[in-house]
């Protein structure tokens, strides 16, 4: 019987999320026993979670009070830190998993492996020179995430399942729900259906998540309110203002409700209480909230509206039932106190009504001409991507993500990259990205070279060593970019921080290894640039004559 852990630091979102890895992970094995380590003030939101045996807490409220409360010597929240792992470590960990993969939790992953040498680590971890190690290359792909906000390949969720090797698993129970709770939620939304049949005979529950975590995310207040009139008025509808029970939500949810004669249904559930509340509704409007990640964990659909620090294509919602609104990605926000402009909020009210609509009326296609993006979760091979389905998209940003997508499978699963989507485009658009995309590769190929040149000069001459970091450093400045060649020069750049040789042949043996590595990645891609737009014949042909011109 196996033990495993998994650590996540991160917030109530975060920690319901996770809930994917751990079904799969009973799949894999449902003899084994999963166990999370999270801070305290999550645990509610742990305590819903199926599959696991035990939930450890660190008290980090009370860690962050002794640290800066001058009273106390650090030495108190040391103490505290010291106390919670000595009850982790009491248990002998077959595996640990790093899912929040940050700072913090791959401190606390290394302690363990050094408690428990045998332990198998997934995930991030330092070793005793303090450099972060990766047991595998999806652990890069994850570590640089924060850099691809605007234009990420992956959703987080496919991510920890590359990283652990395991396939994903779509139907099971991956959340506790209390059966009272249950029994009084399809009794009570049975009774409101029931009440509106003069609307229609298949009126559909609609609920409105008001509040998110931060202000840039929050759906701003006259367009909830323009939103649920949309939904009040329409005989097919019937809105419920969804609010936890805080009292900053319950005051929000009266003034919302005051536009409406206080007419509206309200429903105040708690972490406990939600999952009961959604699988018994039709449809979910909301930011990006822990609402967003239940939901997606009981099938019910939602239309996510994604502002500011909302970061879509990471953290979207995975329900191919689902929508996504946004601004082009690639132009829009990321900052967590910068809210939209009101110049935008017409515009986004009208792409919210369409996308009801076209939920509600399931119509063939959703006609948007406004700022506003309409992404929809796909399924394939890796997870979930999003492709965009209505409005206004970067036509080369959705390249980049698609292609990337592909080659990033390439590199590191050797699958065969399929192009046939693409010379289904086959559009000047598409043309003119992969001239952009190659004329990016020869540049970064040129200083490629320059770089392995320097390296091999630097056996003999000392003060090449400059030229070669100047060369090095023009490398990570193209892995800014967001094209195509930021893929293998992140990973190269993880694996040369991850060197540990102090003997210099050694490293200078290593780097030359990694700069190869690197040149045979790009080659790569550029290979598979060049088949777009051709038919198979011509690919063929090219082929043949590369492996010619090699002999």
């Amino acid at each position: 019987m196996k033990n495993i852990l998994i650590v996540n630091l991160k917030r109530h979102g975060d920690i319901l999320q996770m809930s994917h890895l751990i079904s799969s992970l009973h799949e894999m094995d449902p003899a084994s026993n999963i166990s999370v380590l999270i801070f305290e003030e999550f645990k509610k939101s742990a305590s819903i979670l199926n599959h696991v045996k035990n939930i450890h807490t660190i008290p980090r409220n009370k860690i962050i009070s002794f640290h800066k409360n001058d009273i106390y010597s650090d030495a108190w929240g040391l103490n505290q830190i010291s106390r919670s792992l000595n009850e982790v470590n009491d248990i002998c960990w077959d595996e640990v998993i790093n899912y929040s993969n940050d700072r913090s939790s791959s401190y606390i992953i290394s302690y363990i492996r050094f408690m428990q040498e045998r332990t198998k680590t997934t995930g991030t971890v330092f070793n005793l020179e303090n450099i972060a190690t990766n047991s595998n290359e999806w652990e890069i792909i994850y570590n640089n995430t924060a850099d691809m906000i605007s234009n990420s390949y992956f959703n987080i969720n496919d991510l920890t399942h590359l990283m652990c090797g395991i396939s994903q698993v779509t139907s099971d129970q991956k959340l506790k729900t209390n059966t009272n709770h249950n029994k009084t939620a399809f009794q009570n939304f049975n009774q409101i259906r029931s009440l509106n049949q003069n609307k229609s005979n298949d009126v559909k529950i609609i609920g409105v998540q008001l509040k998110s975590s931060t202000v840039s995310k929050d759906i701003p207040e006259d367009v909830l309110i323009e939103t649920i009139r949309i939904l009040h008025e329409s005989e097919k509808t019937i809105p419920i203002l969804l609010h936890s029970p805080s009292d900053e939500e319950k005051e929000y949810t009266n003034r919302i409700n005051n536009h409406f004669s206080k007419k509206l249904i309200t429903v105040e559930s708690d972490i406990i209480a939600l999952p009961s509340v959604l699988l018994n509704i039709d449809l979910v409007i909301t930011p990006d909230t822990l609402t967003k990640h239940m939901a997606d964990n009981t099938d019910t659909p939602v239309i996510e509206i994604s502002l500011g620090a909302a970061p879509f294509l990471l953290q979207g919602s995975i329900n191919p039932k689902s929508l996504i609104i946004s601004q082009n990605p690639k132009l829009r926000s990321y900052k967590t106190d910068e809210v939209m402009s009101k110049e935008l909020h017409t515009s986004l009210i009208e792409t919210i009504k369409e996308c009801l609509f076209y939920q509600i009326d399931q119509a063939s296609e959703l006609n948007i001409d406004s700022p506003w993006a309409v992404f929809q979760p796909v399924k394939d091979q890796l997870g979930t991507t999003y492709m965009p389905i209505a409005g206004r998209v970067d036509d080369h940003m959705e390249f980049t993500r698609f292609f990337g997508r592909g080659v990033i499978s390439k590199i590191l699963r050797g699958t065969n990259f399929n192009i046939e989507e693409f010379n289904d485009l086959n559009n000047s658009r598409l043309l003119e990205w992969v001239e952009d995309q190659k004329e990016t590769f020869t540049h970064v190929s040129r200083t490629l070279l320059n770089t392995i040149r320097a390296l091999h000069q630097m056996k003999s001459d000392k003060s090449v060593s400059k030229t070669f970091v100047e060369c090095l450093d023009k490398l990570f400045e193209f892995a800014k970019n967001d094209s195509m060649v930021r893929i293998p020069l992140l990973i190269f750049k993880s694996k040369l921080e991850s060197l540990s040789s102090i003997n210099k042949e050694q490293v200078i043996k290593e780097v030359n290894e990694l700069l190869f590595n690197l040149k045979n990645e790009i080659q790569l891609i550029v290979n598979e640039l060049n088949k777009v737009g051709m038919d198979e014949e011509i690919a063929e042909l090219q082929k043949t004559a590369l492996g010619e011109s090699n002999a």
